[in-house]
């Protein structure tokens, strides 16, 4: 849909590799990336006019570099515009500068001029404007860090982040350089003591914990029909690919809950 509003020819499917990113070294997950490139080239799957290759969950630029090195090798004789066929590359291979934090810049801009407007605040009987504010975070890869940091910088107050195995709580707020100092260190929010930290299950419960916005930057399907009754946030926001499933959405629509 979204490309369809641009104008860009491709259709927007999935594809990948299932690994655990943690054990495997970075020599073979470059491997990984390299055969996976050759066998999408082999079958004329990748090209700039035909299909690219974006960043998703479990994947940075620095995978990117590497898909995009290995495109240009077999490719680079037939297809005049390679450069465009491999997204998410840093900046010194035709990457965008900005392109990580545009995601989370987008939410909070979103955010900021949504609950600012009196129409639609009054429509869903929200308070109008952003001071105190209270939104959790589910996931802190490039979504949820940068949208953390652009949130706060604008006023709101982010009382709790979700990971993959654990998740940090404070009702005061959680600071965007506290946080990504620990996670820089440890990849995990487990062991900061600046926090309330929870760990497993009884992190992913703060999805269900009452606050103003949750943001939804992880995986698909997170809200569904098996738990979008526990959902206590008085908005919904996505920031991953379908996060909220379509049984959830009908469920959002009768309780008049936007999303």
């Amino acid at each position: 849909i979204k490309c369809a509003c641009h104008g860009v020819p491709f259709g927007g499917a999935k594809g990948g590799v299932r690994l655990d990113k943690g054990q495997v070294s970075a020599k073979e997950l470059k491997r990984v990336c390299e055969k996976y490139v050759c066998e999408l080239s082999k079958k004329m799957f990748l090209s700039s006019n035909i299909g690219v290759l974006n960043t998703d969950l479990g994947s940075t630029k620095v995978e990117m570099g590497w898909i995009y090195d290995t495109y240009k090798i077999l490719n680079e004789h037939r297809d005049l515009n390679y450069m465009s066929a491999v997204l998410g590359k840093d900046v010194l291979r035709g990457g965008i500068d900005g392109f990580v934090e545009s995601t989370g810049l987008g939410i909070s801009t979103g955010l900021k001029y949504f609950l600012n407007k009196n129409e639609f605040c009054n429509f869903f009987s929200i308070p109008i404007g952003i001071k105190g504010k209270r939104v959790i975070i589910e996931g802190y890869g490039e979504v949820g860090s940068w949208t953390h940091k652009y949130l706060q910088d604008i006023g709101f107050s982010i009382i709790g982040i979700i990971e993959k195995e654990s998740g940090v709580y404070s009702e005061k707020g959680l600071d965007c350089k506290v946080l990504k100092a620990h996670w820089k260190e440890k990849k995990s929010f487990i062991g900061i003591e600046e926090y309330e930290c929870m760990k497993g299950e009884k992190a992913h419960e703060l999805l269900f914990h009452d606050c103003d916005v949750l943001v939804l930057g992880a995986t698909e399907a997170t809200i569904n029909k098996e738990n979008v009754e526990k959902v206590k946030a008085k908005m919904i926001v996505e920031g991953a690919d379908a996060p909220v499933s379509y049984a959830a959405q009908k469920y959002f629509e009768s309780k008049h809950v936007p999303f």
